[in-house]
């Protein structure tokens, strides 16, 4: 309660140095949880991926020429349905597999001769509906084995898609026209948020024939394609376990190139939620320069504000010396002073936390497609606009881990000044502050 009040007098009396203080608090504790929710956005666990930290992918197959006069030729894609089974099909400790187009594209949904209607589709198979949750507002997934259907494939909207196509979302066994073919819709899924790349869309279409073929415009890249593949990795299974079973799938299909006049290089895949959020095309992520630099912001983040806490913790402190002279003369020891600058630079820490805290999440929830839009340039744009629920950003465990951060380092960076300004002689400290 000591510390209570004294930090009420100080806020009185040294406006400015105890505003400071708290300021400087709040803004490590706000900047660290900014990119903190930044970075889990891709391995956050929400619906319907409340798997991710199961859920492995690979996006792409590099291929390289090596026939006469072909020297240089290379190229990066996704997999052709042949290459994505053959590196990735019923591998041990693999729970469920799903082959989906490698990324999201423009259709035009037509529905009873109304003018098209311009939706963003993804393809996928019947197994994408086991590795994610989604919840069925009306209807049902469709099955692999309906994925191949060429009369009347099934499809599944998204509840935003159904109302605006027919104005209600009871739709299922409703009809839409696709590129010229018809399709069925089958069910009606809740809307998901476009920062959630693998899973967001407007259109759900099947996986057939068209989506599974290979590139045939060099033989050795028929491997080549547009697919990517997402794991559901049975529970206590060893990621590095699943990477030595495609290692060896690498060195075979590579087998198979050879005689077509080509090679590839295992890339290191699977990749986990986190990595293949960073990964490109053009390369292989990194994954261990992804870690190290993030803990390298972070670090900053709580070091520089730490450096200007120390001066403001030393300009406090003098305007106290009288007192703690006073204190001193009276019988005060050493540790109980000491014990009570502190325990008032907790209470600072805390309130600062509590501020910093309040102040990150009105961040991400209002501004954070402007965020999203200055640090993440490969994001789609509605994903860049999209804002993030409460349930994505919220992590007590994040804001324990900076507001322990910021204490130890508020605590570190006070500690000296408060030994220091208690170790002086009780007559000197009085004239030093009347001097």
């Amino acid at each position: 309660m000591n510390y209570i009040r004294q930090l009420f007098y100080d806020m009185r009396h040294q406006k400015m140095m105890t505003w400071v203080s708290i300021g400087g608090t709040a803004v490590s504790i706000f900047l660290v949880l900014v990119f903190f929710m930044y970075n889990s956005l891709p391995t956050v666990e929400v619906a319907p991926e409340t798997h991710r930290q199961r859920i492995y992918g690979a996006m792409k197959l590099y291929v390289e020429l090596t026939g006469e006069g072909k020297e240089g030729w290379n190229a990066s894609g996704g997999l052709s349905y042949d290459a994505a089974q053959k590196l990735y099909g019923d591998l041990d400790g693999v729970e469920a597999i799903s082959y989906v187009s490698s990324g999201s594209g423009s259709i035009n949904v037509i529905v009873d001769g109304k003018p098209p209607v311009s939706s963003i589709a993804i393809g996928v198979d019947g197994n994408f509906w086991k590795i994610y949750n989604f919840n069925f507002i009306t209807g049902r997934p469709f099955t692999e084995e309906e994925c191949l259907n060429t009369t009347r494939p099934p499809i599944v909207l998204s509840e935003k898609m159904a109302r605006h196509l027919f104005g209600i979302i009871d739709v299922v066994d409703r009809e839409v026209n696709i590129g010229g073919r018809p399709y069925v819709v089958v069910g009606v899924v809740e809307d998901v948020n476009p920062i959630l790349r693998n899973t967001w869309a407007d259109v759900y279409m099947p996986l057939g024939e068209e989506w599974r073929k290979g590139w045939d415009n060099q033989p050795a890249y028929v491997f080549l394609g547009s697919l990517k593949v997402l794991l559901l990795y049975a529970e206590g299974t060893d990621p590095e376990n699943i990477k030595a079973q495609v290692r060896s799938r690498y060195a075979t299909l590579n087998s198979e190139l050879e005689k077509l006049g080509g090679k590839t290089q295992y890339d290191n895949s699977p990749y986990d939620a986190e990595t293949m959020g960073k990964n490109s095309w053009s390369k292989s992520p990194t994954v261990t320069n992804i870690a190290a630099k993030r803990w390298l912001v972070y670090a900053l983040l709580l070091l520089l504000p730490a450096i200007n806490l120390s001066s403001m913790m030393r300009g406090r402190l003098q305007h106290r010396i009288s007192e703690i002279g006073v204190r001193r003369a009276y019988g005060a020891r050493r540790r109980d002073i000491v014990g009570q600058l502190l325990g008032e630079n907790f209470v600072v820490t805390i309130v600062g936390g509590c501020i910093g805290l309040i102040l990150s999440y009105v961040f991400m929830l209002f501004f954070s497609s402007a965020f999203f839009s200055m640090v993440d340039r490969w994001s789609s744009l509605a994903a860049k606009m999209a804002t993030p629920t409460f349930s994505m950003l919220f992590s007590w465990q994040a804001f324990a881990i900076a507001l322990g951060a910021c204490f130890v380092l508020n605590v570190l960076t006070a500690s000296v000044p408060a030994w220091r300004a208690s170790s002086l002689q009780p007559a000197l400290a009085i004239s030093k502050n009347k001097s």
